[in-house]
């Protein structure tokens, strides 16, 4: 009786291990991994910027509209695209179908200080350099071009808050920027504006389509063509800063369709770093 007595309470004990070992109480390690605290920012991907410069009387540019809503459907969350309209194509007629004003100052200085005269449509890529010198790219290079970038890891992370007040149609925005690695050069945060849906004439090779969607429409900045430099230290990999912006919007544009566009570039190369993007409304 002794010796079953015992075995009863090997068993017993046993089966106590096997019960007590399906609980794991945390904190614990998975795959051996420790907790480092981590926030997240190694998770950040490099978002891409498409500035599709365009003109209403440019019988091409259509094309390259198309080709950026592809681009951006395929990769909804990582591409971001401007239309600035620009240059002599964009000039408005005194009387008939194009009278309409698209021009901004900050799209007619960005087309003059990079060289894109008239050679509609062209485009940058979060401004990364062509050739020597030149920053343009064309519009059947676009897609290939936002492919070299894709996998990019970032450098810079963007968190937008905006705050709408419909009685006096101000957007007032708040823009948090943290440095994941270090950049030794100056950087500056840039605040723009975009409405979508504005239904406008256009051509379009040799036809005029009087009820054209533009998308993506530059409208007005925040803080200047080349925005808000950050300080001294913005090249330090952890430095955070906080920028807020306001600015009251025009009747002659629909909130529930304006965009603010966020990006920062660095001075030396012009390169655009990071971009995000939030609704107005």
């Amino acid at each position: 009786m002794k010796y079953i007595g015992s075995i009863f309470f090997i068993a017993l004990l046993i089966g106590y291990f096997f019960v007590s070992c399906d609980k794991i109480e945390e904190p614990f390690l998975r795959n051996n991994i420790p907790d480092t605290g981590d926030t997240g920012t190694a998770t950040v991907k490099r978002k891409i910027l498409i500035e599709d410069y365009t003109g209403h009387k440019c019988p091409n540019c259509p094309f390259a509209a198309e080709v950026a809503k592809t681009i951006h459907e395929e990769h909804p969350d990582q591409v971001v695209v401007m239309a600035v309209h620009a240059g002599s194509f964009a000039t408005p007629d005194a009387s008939g179908n194009f009278t309409y004003d698209f021009r901004t100052p900050e799209g007619n200085q960005l087309n003059g200080d990079f060289g894109l005269g008239a050679a509609y449509p062209i485009g940058l890529i979060s401004r990364i350099t062509s050739a020597p010198g030149r920053w343009d790219v064309q519009y059947t290079k676009w897609a290939e071009t936002v492919d070299t970038l894709l996998n990019d890891v970032a450098t810079v992370k963007l968190t937008l808050t905006n705050n709408y007040v419909e009685a006096n149609r101000t957007s007032n925005v708040t823009v948090k920027t943290d440095f994941l690695t270090d950049i030794e050069q100056n950087c500056f945060l840039c605040v723009y504006l975009t409405e979508d849906s504005i239904i406008k004439p256009q051509k379009k090779q040799n036809l005029t389509i009087l009820d054209y969607i533009h998308m993506h429409v530059l409208r007005k900045s925040f803080n200047g063509t080349y925005g808000t430099q950050l300080n001294s230290a913005a090249g330090a990999a952890g430095a955070t800063f906080t920028n807020s912006f306001s600015m009251n919007l025009s009747t002659d544009w629909v909130d529930k369709n304006c965009n603010i566009v966020v990006y920062v570039f660095r001075e030396d190369t012009k390169e655009i770093l990071q971009v995000e993007t939030v609704k107005v409304k």
